[in-house]
């Protein structure tokens, strides 16, 4: 059985079809027709529904419903708009629960209405009376608004899409019969205090915390959770000293620093018998990805493995042919990764590769994270049988990807938000991991959860200890491997 129940101020689910609802009293004329009470009201000049949906908390094809010549017509001036009375009831006395309204999208809504009319008056006592880990209670913790409590901005619509990827996730869990309480909280403003939200009755018997992702929220959830002996995940930090000296943090996302190093060790595993270039084009700024070469570096020299380091302007580049081995295979590991260097050293190096020459030269390009977003070089990509490191990766091909495109799109009627990470993929990825860890070994087993395995769309987990009292760090890397054959695979180094 699936709960998710929202007491912070935060009515999700419910929230989606009431659009950004003001708690106010409505002052219309009321009529009753054929037994139902309507609000009547009359259309402001160059209002339309959306407006109207405002006001009354309602979708514009909820109001079509009750008024269907309006589907044709649209809205004019001063029109007469039915409002059904029962409908604005029921979303008011919700209102009375909730300090702060998100709007999201509607599919959710009937999970959501399934708990209208539970009651919530005692929730720790009922969570106490129920506490097993067939049944795990999850807060999630997120900045779902921006700082001035209305509109949705870049950065937050990511975390709304991070709660939406996190439902798909409880349906899968709910279908292998784990029963989840899911409680939804705004963080606020990154300065907000977390006190009035860890302070909750609900809170003194939640298994986990998902969130919160501000450096000023961040040290209160993880004493929070320290004293009360439960994961608290970290989505998106990437800040290692967040796990240091506190055995209940999870961070989710690699720490650059331990993902250079991950890296470095897989390249000389998969190309220690390769003749290795880094190759500088003139004019780039090498800053943005000095920390990675570097640490590739170190590994060769420790390993006794020989390298080069060539520096070519655009003009010269094709003469680099001359400077690559005839005998072995060339990985080219570009300094920088801007889309001048795709949009010049590409087609540069495919040249070389697909001369037609006595002696041939074969090249494999070694690339970085933010690549797998440029899809206009797929082509040379594979040309180039291109390998790139990265913590996510979506393999839009595969069957599991795009599965979840159509279930998240038969939900939300939208498409995924493209983005990197994707973050309903996110969401989806550490929810099953996580509530499906706990469910086996229990909340408590923090250990045992650090060490589940488990095949996922785009995040994988590979959790170690950041230090010998802290908590846990995740390690994983993959190399995708987007292969001269027009297939692409993704290597998962743990599996």
């Amino acid at each position: 059985m699936l709960k998710i129940k929202f007491l912070c101020g935060l009515m999700f689910l419910l929230l989606t079809s009431l659009g950004s609802i003001q708690a106010q009293d409505i002052n219309y004329p009321i009529e009753t027709i054929n037994g139902t009470e309507y609000y009547i009201y009359h259309a402001q000049s160059s209002e339309g529904l959306y407006a109207i949906g405002r006001k009354f908390g309602m979708k514009p094809d909820e109001i079509i419903e009750f008024n269907p010549e309006l589907k044709e017509n649209g809205v004019k001036a001063n029109q007469r708009i039915l409002i059904p009375v029962y409908r604005r009831k029921v979303k008011s006395t919700i209102i009375k629960e909730s300090t702060t309204e998100i709007t999201t999208n509607q599919s959710a809504v009937s999970t959501a209405s399934d708990q209208i009319n539970e009651p919530v008056i005692n929730v720790a006592q009922a969570l106490q009376r129920s506490k097993k880990m067939e049944e795990v209670n999850v807060a999630l913790i997120l900045p779902f608004l921006n700082s001035s409590g209305g509109n949705t901005t870049t950065s937050t619509a990511r975390f709304i899409e991070f709660y939406e990827g996190l439902l798909l996730a409880l349906e899968n869990l709910k279908n292998q019969n784990i029963s989840v309480n899911l409680f939804v909280y705004d963080a606020g403003d990154p300065s907000e205090e977390l006190a009035p939200i860890l302070n909750k009755p609900e809170m003194a018997s939640i298994d986990m915390i998902i969130g919160p992702v501000s450096s000023e929220q961040i040290p209160v959830a993880a004493d929070f959770a320290h004293r009360k002996k439960i994961p608290l995940i970290l989505p998106s930090s990437s800040k290692s000293e967040d796990a240091i000296g506190n055995p209940y943090v999870f961070l989710v996302n690699v720490p650059k620093e331990n993902l250079y190093v991950e890296t470095a060790n897989h390249f000389y595993e998969m190309f220690n018998t390769a003749s290795i270039t880094f190759l500088t084009l003139e004019g780039e700024n090498k800053e943005d990805k000095a920390g990675l070469i570097a640490a590739l570096k170190t590994k060769l020299r420790k390993q006794n493995i020989a390298y080069k380091e060539i520096t070519k302007s655009e003009e010269t580049l094709p003469e680099l042919e001359g400077e690559l081995s005839h005998d072995n295979e060339n990985v080219v590991i570009p300094t920088s990764g801007s889309n001048r260097v795709l949009r010049t050293m590409l087609p540069a190096l495919r040249t070389i590769s697909d001369k037609d020459s006595i002696v041939s030269t074969k090249i494999t390009l070694f690339g970085f994270p933010e690549w797998q977003m440029e899809k206009e070089y797929l082509d040379q990509y594979h040309a180039l049988n291109t390998f790139i490191y990265s913590s996510f990766y979506d393999n839009v091909f595969s069957g599991e990807s795009i599965n979840f495109g159509k279930r998240f799109q038969s939900w939300y009627s939208k498409e995924v938000l493209q983005s990197y990470p994707k973050y309903s993929m996110l969401g989806y990825d550490t929810g099953l991991f996580f509530i499906k860890a706990s469910h086996l070994f229990g909340s408590k087993s923090i250990r045992q959860i650090a060490s589940y395995r488990m095949k996922s769309i785009q995040t994988g987990f590979n959790f170690k200890k950041a230090s010998e009292t802290g908590g846990y760090i995740n390690q994983n890397v993959y190399f995708v491997n987007f292969r001269p054959d027009y297939t692409i695979q993704k290597i998962d180094f743990n599996e």
